[in-house]
C-alpha cells in the first residue's frame, strides 16, 4: 500500500475522501476508484474499471474496457470510450459520451446531455430536460420526464419521449418512435418507419419511405410525406396529409370533425373512415375532380374498398371508401 496525492491506492483501489481536484491515471487492470466531494479527475485505462465520483464536478473516462461509471451529485462529464460500458450521470447536469461498444446509459437527475456513440446503445435520460443523441447502431432510448430532444440516429432505433412535450426522431434507419404522453412532435425522418404521436395533440411526421403514422390520443396533425404510408388518425380531432405517394387514410368515428388535405402530386390515395356530416376534405388552390365514379370491392395495398373514385388529373385520385354520393362530401 503507499500514500500520494492521489490519495490511498492499494491493489488497484484508490480511495480519496479530502482532496478538491484529483488527476489520477489507472492501471491496465480492473481498477476501482471512488472520489470524495471535490472536482475529480480520472481515466481508467485498460481494463473493467469501477468509477465512482460521488461529490463536485468530476469527469470520468472508462477508457478501454467494460467499465462502470457513475458521477454522484454535481455537473460530470462521463466517458465510457471503447467497450460495453455502463454509465450514471446521477444528480445535476451531466454531459455523458458512450463511445464504442453496447453501452448502458442512465442520465437520473438534472439536465443532461448524452451522446450514445456507436453500439446498439440503451439510454434511459432520466427526469428533468434532457438531450439524447442515440449516434450509429441499433439503439433504444427513453426520455423519461421532462421537456426532452431525442435523435435515434443511424440504425433502426426505438425511441419513446416519456412524459412531458418532447421532440422525438428516429433518423436514418427503420425505426419505431413515440410521443408518449404530452404534445409532442415526433418525426420518422428516413426510410420505413413507425410513427406513433401517443397522448397529447401532437404533431406526427413519417417523413420520406413507406412509413405507419398513427396520431393516437388527442387532436393530431399527421403527415406522411414522401412514400407509400398508412396514416391513421386516432381518437380526436385531426388532420391527415399523406404527400407524395399512394397512402391510406384511416380516419377514427368518434364524432369529431377529422380534416383530410389533398394537394397537387399528392398520388392515388384511399380515405377510410369519413363520417357524413362530420369530416371535411381540404383541396388545394385550383384543384378539383375532373370525373367522379364508384368502385366497389377495389383493391388497395391489400385492402378492400368501396366508394367513389375521384380523379383530379395527372394521377392525383382519391377512393372515399363508403361514400357513393359526391354531395355527401363537405370540401373547404
Amino acid at each position: 500500500m503507499s500514500t500520494s496525492i492521489f490519495g490511498t491506492v492499494q491493489n488497484g483501489i484508490v480511495q480519496n475522501s479530502f482532496l478538491t481536484f484529483l488527476d489520477y491515471e489507472g492501471t491496465s487492470g480492473n481498477d476501482y476508484w471512488e472520489g470524495g466531494s471535490g472536482n475529480n479527475t480520472y481515466a481508467g485505462l485498460g481494463g473493467n474499471d469501477t468509477l465512482l465520483g460521488n461529490g463536485g464536478a468530476d469527469t470520468l473516462n472508462g477508457n478501454a474496457g467494460d467499465d462502470w461509471v457513475l458521477g454522484g451529485s454535481g455537473n460530470d462529464l462521463l466517458r465510457g470510450e471503447d467497450g460495453n460500458d455502463t454509465l450514471e450521470g446521477g444528480d445535476d447536469q451531466d454531459t455523458i459520451y458512450g463511445g464504442e461498444g453496447h453501452d448502458w446509459i442512465e442520465g437520473d437527475d438534472g439536465f443532461d446531455w448524452i451522446d450514445a456513440g456507436t453500439g446498439h446503445d440503451v439510454v434511459f435520460a432520466g427526469s428533468d430536460n434532457d438531450t439524447v443523441f442515440g449516434g450509429a447502431g441499433n439503439d433504444y432510448v427513453d426520455g423519461g420526464s421532462g421537456f426532452d430532444w431525442l435523435f435515434g440516429g443511424d440504425g433502426a432505433d426505438i425511441v419513446s419521449g416519456g412524459l412531458g412535450n418532447d421532440m422525438v426522431s428516429g433518423d436514418d434507419g427503420d425505426d419505431t418512435v413515440y410521443g408518449g404522453q404530452g404534445s409532442d412532435y415526433v418525426y420518422g425522418d428516413a426510410d420505413n418507419d413507425r410513427v406513433y404521436g401517443g397522448a397529447g395533440d401532437d404533431f406526427v411526421y413519417g417523413g420520406t419511405g413507406d412509413d405507419y403514422v398513427d396520431g393516437e390520443d388527442g387532436n393530431d396533425l399527421v403527415l406522411g410525406d414522401a412514400g407509400d404510408d398508412t396514416l391513421n388518425a386516432g381518437a380526436g380531432a385531426d388532420t391527415l396529409e399523406g404527400g407524395a405517394g399512394n397512402d391510406l387514410l384511416y380516419l377514427f368515428a368518434d364524432g369529431d370533425t377529422d380534416e383530410i388535405i389533398f394537394n397537387h402530386g399528392d398520388g392515388a390515395d384511399v380515405l377510410l373512415g369519413y363520417e357524413v356530416g362530420v369530416d371535411v376534405i381540404d383541396l388545394a388552390l385550383n384543384l378539383s375532380p375532373v370525373s367522379s365514379s364508384t368502385v366497389i370491392n377495389h383493391v388497395v395495398n391489400g385492402v378492400t374498398v368501396s366508394g367513389l373514385y375521384l380523379d383530379f388529373g395527372n394521377g392525383d385520385t382519391l377512393i372515399v371508401d363508403g361514400v357513393y354520393d359526391i354531395n355527401d362530401l363537405m370540401f373547404v
